[in-house]
């Protein structure tokens, strides 16, 4: 059998495949900084070519290079094709005394693999490209079409990555896209991800005098740092509620296919605040309501913030200028750009014209893929097969990326699968992968290949249109009553798989949750315009 022998030279290889892992953390590849990014395009490149891959370094003015690849098998011309999207640049190190290992420098220490990158997203790419040389030394060739387009700017937002794709969209057609990061659980059971939020980023700057001023003067003096302090408290009240006017208007209710699959989550409330160091989470979010907060609510975060004096003692001045950085997460149907227009108008209106705002990066529509989609139902029985569990699916991940340029712009369903887990620190000191994660994540790609090859991806084009054909009249009748979702609309679909038993998840779930599930997201505050199913 082909997959034996493919999970035996995975096992013989794994020293090869962290060997190659430790030459790409030793590139540092920070977009933010600007540092080695055309280096580790060059490093991914050789890569790709080493295993028969047609590659192209695309430049993008004022950018980073994208690394684009297509297999060169010779597959069945009828082989279904899978687009990869990884990124190649890395989060800053930030301050190495923090770590517990040069962050440059795969370490592997208790089971684990630590490194900037090695989690987000370099231990995917090394474990993508490992299942693919497996299943070349098992098979002979590739059961299925393969490209690749790896980016050196998500980092950042992926300012350049819609120019990149306008311009290759006839080249980009696929079957499904496999998405950057994927997670194990604390357990080990495979995490699959299929969909983001989206995200504005903005600095508010606030200036003052010419120069800073001995502090007497405040008695007169309008302190930058109070203003921007009571302008903060004017977006986000103690109650944790954001308070710009109309921010909500435009959330998309959520889907009872959606709430089903957060009420199957575990609750791992408990181990999670015992690797982050908390004693509790936010007020009333705690189990399932985290959950869904994390997947169905949008945020409003301060990542940082300065003013005056920082240095030891004290200084007793009014400083003439303050900033903070902040970050939306946005959710379904949000437009990060009317979310810009809207904070501008709040502030404005709430006395703070003085406030300056400027956008940050690029800005990241929220992205969904439908969990009823084939090739979502295909990875879901991938990770039921290798590890003989039911997999732990997400309608959309808390972090954010440009998911929706997959999805919308490219039309593709998007599966995250990959080697990380909860406590991987991604951004963070000590930025880990677990070694068994990384084995079974090269296993868990390995098998999504081969199994991928059997779908018939043609005759489930075919029921999806049947099916928005009997779906339009209703949803033409009453607009926004019909859910987007049905899990069961694929039944047909030939996969020369064993199908998804969704009576026995139900009947699962609620062995599993004897209390009754939330009908919705938890509430907040609200002052109007939230529209929930």
């Amino acid at each position: 059998m082909h997959m034996q022998a493919v999970y035996e030279y995975i096992a013989a290889h794994q020293a090869e495949a962290l060997d190659e892992l430790r030459a790409y953390c030793a590139q540092a590849s920070v977009s933010a900084e600007g540092q080695g990014l055309e280096q580790m395009a060059a490093i991914v490149c050789a890569s790709l070519e080493r295993r028969n891959f047609r590659t192209e370094v695309v430049p993008l003015a004022g950018g980073f290079p994208i690394v684009y690849a297509e297999s060169q098998d010779a597959t069945p011309a009828h082989a279904p094709t899978l687009l990869i999207y990884n990124h190649y640049d890395v989060q800053p190190a930030g301050d190495p005394a923090l770590w517990t290992s040069p962050p440059f420098e795969l370490t592997l220490h208790e089971g684990k693999a630590v490194a900037r990158g090695v989690a987000d997203t370099k231990g995917n790419i090394v474990s993508r490209l490992a299942a693919i040389d497996a299943l070349r030394a098992a098979r002979g060739t590739l059961p299925v079409k393969i490209k690749w387009v790896i980016e050196g700017e998500e980092e950042i937002g992926s300012p350049n990555l819609d120019t990149f794709l306008l311009q290759y969209r006839d080249r980009l057609a696929a079957d499904g896209c496999l998405w950057e990061f994927g997670t194990f659980n604390w357990d080990g059971t495979p995490q699959i991800m299929l969909g983001m939020k989206g995200m504005l980023t903005v600095e508010l700057s606030v200036a003052g005098p010419n120069r800073d001023l001995h502090s007497s003067q405040a008695a007169y003096v309008t302190s930058p740092v109070w203003r921007l302090v009571w302008a903060l408290g004017a977006i986000k009240s103690e109650i944790l509620d954001i308070l710009i006017e109309d921010f909500e208007k435009r959330i998309a209710g959520t889907s009872s296919t959606d709430l089903d699959l957060i009420n199957l989550l575990p609750d791992d409330g408990e181990i999670l605040k015992a690797n982050l160091g908390l004693t509790e989470f936010l007020p009333g979010l705690e189990g399932r309501a985290r959950r869904q907060a994390e997947a169905f609510l949008p945020t409003c975060n301060i990542h940082g913030i300065w003013a005056g004096y920082q240095g030891p003692g004290s200084k007793t001045i009014l400083p003439r200028e303050a900033h903070a950085k902040l970050d939306f997460r946005l959710v379904p149907d949000q437009d990060p750009d009317e979310i810009l227009d809207l904070l501008r108008k709040h502030l404005d209106a709430k006395g703070f014209a003085d406030v300056q705002v400027t956008q940050l990066e690029g800005s990241l529509f929220p992205a969904r893929t439908d969990p009823a989609q084939p090739f979502v139902v295909l990875a879901m029985q991938v990770c039921a097969e290798l590890s003989n569990r039911r997999p732990l699916v997400y309608p959309s991940s808390p972090a954010s990326g440009p998911m929706y340029s997959f999805t919308n712009g490219l039309g593709l369903p998007v599966v995250a699968l990959g080697c990380g887990y909860p406590g991987s620190a991604a951004h963070a000191p000590d930025e880990n992968i677990r070694l068994h994660d990384f084995h079974e994540g090269t296993r868990l790609i390995a098998l999504l290949l081969e199994r991928m090859a059997a779908m018939d991806f043609a005759a489930a084009h075919r029921l999806e249109e049947a099916f928005q054909a009997r779906r339009a009249p209703e949803a033409a009748a009453a607009p926004g009553a019909v859910e987007t979702y049905d899990p069961n609309r694929y039944a047909d679909v030939e996969t020369g798989l064993e199908p998804i038993d969704y009576a026995a998840i139900a009947a699962e779930m609620a062995r599993e949750s004897p209390a009754p599930a939330p009908p919705a997201p938890p509430a907040r505050p609200k002052r109007g315009g939230r529209r929930k199913k």
